[in-house]
């Protein structure tokens, strides 16, 4: 039987990049079904943490632009964590790769920050927050079902924009 080998640079594994290094070849058929069975996505990334007035700030230097902060150190770690598995939601959603994360020991702080690493858990940010459809069964008269199908509404639509024309509102307001 074949044996599916992933690298680093290019795997894509279950619609996500899974990354393994050359140490972690797979190498028999136990180990690849043990990862099509967990079917997860854990990464981690080096994230610099500055303490400031109001609290810390968070960068992610390997993903550009990602940053965050909160009032105290646990606070800018969930957001820091947050804020990079939005990053790397986006860019996995968009078909692009994600960039390999830089060995601690690479990262240097300015003076006065220090590095620590975020875990993120991207299949549960992936089911939480991802534009993946989620079914969902829905319960209306039958004298509105009949109406909506002689009209060939799309139920799924109809429920989509609406939801969405709330959450905006909320949004805005």
């Amino acid at each position: 039987m074949k044996i599916a080998i992933f690298f680093r640079e290019n795997a894509v594994f279950k619609g996500y990049h899974t990354f393994f290094t050359a140490s972690e070849r797979l190498t028999n058929n136990a180990y690849y079904a043990y990862y099509i069975r967990r079917d997860y996505m854990q990464l981690t990334y080096p994230a610099v943490f500055y303490e400031g007035e109001g609290g810390y700030s968070v960068e992610v230097p390997d993903l550009p632009g990602c940053t965050s902060g909160g009032s105290t150190l646990a606070e800018a770690i969930l957001m820091g964590t947050d804020a990079a598995s939005g990053w790397v939601l986006t860019e996995l959603e968009d078909g692009k790769p994600i960039p390999q994360a830089s060995p601690i020991k690479k990262i240097r702080p300015e003076a006065g920050g220090f590095v620590s690493m975020l875990v993120l858990d991207m299949d549960s940010y992936a089911e939480k927050y991802g534009n993946k459809a989620v079914r969902k069964n829905l319960t209306i008269p039958a004298w509105l079902n009949t109406f909506a199908e002689a009209k060939q509404i799309n139920f799924s639509q109809v429920l989509q924009d609406s939801l969405t024309t709330i959450y905006k509102k909320e949004m805005a307001g």
